[in-house]
């Protein structure tokens, strides 16, 4: 098992000061670390000196949907936005020695509408038909995509590991699988170890959150029985902390951040790596 940590949990925009970002994730015990970005307008080379050389952390990149880049928005012009937004994230992550571009991808978060059953399908016709060809750029340059399922509150589109299959079996390319959120499951998933157990071997990465966005094993997620789930399908992949500070103005908003749930970022991300690797010893 590897363990990464996410960007976010040090500062809002982490790509602006990511040698800083990098050296407290490598001084905690880190092997990777999330590099998230809304638009991909970021320069390959201030990433890679950022990363040093040679590179002391695995990136794992995170895109999110955002309304003017929305695969699923029936404007033509808006898709095309977002597939261009998506292939930019696979050359930066292939460009910086990465593997993996994790996030919900398919839709823009925040985005909360009731979907009747023709309305829905005819949503995720779009995503999968704009996806299935990005997976394919991403193939020819060796970068996995995974999928994660929000919460209710931030998607109408994808909530569960079941409506997260089915969009994978639409897209139809090995290169794609999902992305879990432990916190977006415990709301959710009725059972956190039967949903792992259903994605399988079609979990490509998973985050380790707790029920408050505090440290992991502070609360109340059930992680024996996600620890055993997982050995279950044999998962040896990434396992990501992620958190966020409840600050700048705007940033707080997005992520529903509106108290610190640790004494500095470095706490929450040390004891969440200690709790981690206590569980998987």
């Amino acid at each position: 098992m590897r363990f990464a940590v996410s960007g976010w949990i040090f500062h809002h925009d982490p790509a602006k000061v990511l040698g800083r970002v990098v050296d407290l994730a490598h001084s905690l015990g880190y092997d990777g670390l999330e590099i998230p970005t809304l638009d991909a307008r970021l320069e390959l080379r201030r990433i890679r000196e950022g990363l040093g050389n040679p590179p002391r952390m695995i990136p794992i990149w995170v895109g999110g949907g955002s309304p003017p880049r929305d695969l699923s928005n029936p404007s033509e012009r808006i898709q095309r936005a977002g597939v261009a937004y998506l292939r930019r994230l696979v050359d930066l992550c292939a460009g910086s020695g990465g593997e993996l571009v994790a996030g919900p991808l398919y839709g823009a978060v925040g985005r909360v509408r009731y979907l009747s059953p023709a309305r829905r399908d005819a949503a995720l016709s779009r995503v999968a038909r704009h996806l299935s060809l990005v997976a394919r750029y991403a193939a020819s340059r060796s970068v996995r995509i995974a999928l994660e399922p929000l919460n209710r509150y931030d998607t109408s589109l994808v909530n569960t590991v079941a409506q997260g299959i089915e969009l994978l079996e639409r897209i139809g390319e090995p290169n794609v699988g999902l992305a879990l959120d432990t916190f977006h499951m415990n709301i959710e998933e009725r059972s956190v170890g039967k949903a792992l157990r259903e994605a399988g071997r079609q979990l490509f990465y998973l985050q380790a959150c707790e029920n408050d966005r505090g440290a992991v094993g502070s609360g109340h997620v059930p992680w024996t029985e996600w620890r055993d789930a997982l050995r279950s399908i044999s998962y040896d992949g990434w396992v990501g902390v992620e958190s966020f500070i409840p600050s700048p103005p705007g940033f707080a908003e997005a992520m529903r951040m509106w108290r610190p749930v640790a004494a500095s970022p470095q706490e929450l991300a040390g004891a969440s790596l200690s709790f981690l690797q206590g569980l998987f010893p």
